[in-house]
């Protein structure tokens, strides 16, 4: 902990859009589905103008300054492009499992311009390669923090393969920020956690307290690495076949006081955005809830977007049947 008081300020959609820290004020927008798109170091930074008093100069002092912009080109819910006026214009190719595995930059990277990320289990670099030799190294506390890296680190992506925002030692994810010096989340889950797991019901711990063997992709809910079992909800899929994923959540519903509490299970099918292959056209996502044995199916079939299109598809909340 540094000591420092940093303010935040949220989206009524529960997005981080505001950032004071340590004299430094950065503003974040937002898409129309909540991507990242620009993050604003407002605080100027110092560049050469008129200032002088020599020859032709004017009366002398000062520098002319302007904010730094960030902004982010998304391919489905990763980032492809960020361009920043310190690396210019950085390109990011995914493997398989979704984590970056080459960057190139316009600006900063030397030789071919081409650089590999070595990462861990969970997806977060640990060191970087150009032309067949590690010329970088990096390596993170349990919850994520930066212990150590070598002068020359530049990864756009930091603990557990999400990008980073120095500014503000942050990691964002697509659905919130998540501060790995604190180990929380700085926006609440929409989950509102299991009866039968109560840690999921802290709605700002990251992956229950068990950074070693869980991760999380989305920032909805985390996934065990080394069995593949998903806890929560909205959590990125749980592939189930070829493009297709599963989320599973529950809740308590009624009041003791008065009659039964009973358990609320959804389940929903839908395309992965997340697995290979896609299948084409999408296939039909379904909802199933169940209450005290109650239960409705209700198809779903979402526009077909163009090829070209991100395959995120918006699923309305569920039909229930109560008993």
């Amino acid at each position: 902990m540094d000591g420092l008081l940093t303010n935040y300020a949220w989206s009524p959609q529960n997005r981080l859009t505001h950032i004071v820290r340590d004299g430094r004020t950065t503003d974040n927008t937002y898409d129309g589905i909540g991507r990242l798109q620009t993050s604003t170091d407002t605080t100027t930074t110092p560049t050469p103008g008129n200032a002088g008093g020599g020859a032709g100069g004017g009366s002398g002092g000062g520098m002319v300054g302007q904010p730094t912009v960030t902004s982010s080109v998304w391919d489905g819910l990763s980032v492809l492009t960020q361009t920043n006026p310190a690396s210019g214009t950085t390109s990011m190719v995914r493997d398989v499992t979704g984590n970056v595995a080459i960057q190139t930059s316009t600006l900063t990277i030397p030789g071919t311009g081409i650089r590999w990320n070595l990462t861990d289990a969970q997806g977060s670099p640990i060191a970087q390669t150009i032309g067949g030799a590690v010329t970088e190294q990096a390596t993170y506390g349990d919850y994520g923090n930066q212990t150590f890296n070598t002068p020359g680190w530049n990864a756009t992506v930091g603990f557990g393969g999400e990008i980073t925002d120095p500014t503000n030692d942050l990691n964002s994810y697509y659905a919130r920020q998540y501060d790995p010096v604190t180990a929380t989340w700085l926006s609440p889950d929409p989950y509102q956690g299991s009866v039968s797991a109560s840690q999921t019901q802290n709605r700002y711990a990251f992956v229950s307290g068990n950074p070693t063997t869980n991760t999380d992709f989305l920032g909805y809910c985390y996934q065990n690495y080394t069995t593949g079992n998903y806890i929560g909800v909205n959590c990125g899929g749980k592939p189930i076949g070829p493009g297709l994923e599963t989320f599973t959540s529950e809740k308590s519903v009624g009041n003791a006081a008065t009659g039964p509490v009973r358990n609320l299970t959804t389940t929903t099918t839908r395309n992965s955005p997340h697995t290979f292959p896609k299948p084409w056209p999408p296939r039909k996502a379904t909802r199933k809830t169940t209450l005290s044995g109650a239960t409705r199916r209700r198809p779903r079939v979402e526009a077909t977007p163009s090829r070209a299109a991100t395959s995120l598809l918006l699923i309305g909340p569920a039909e229930t049947v109560l008993a």
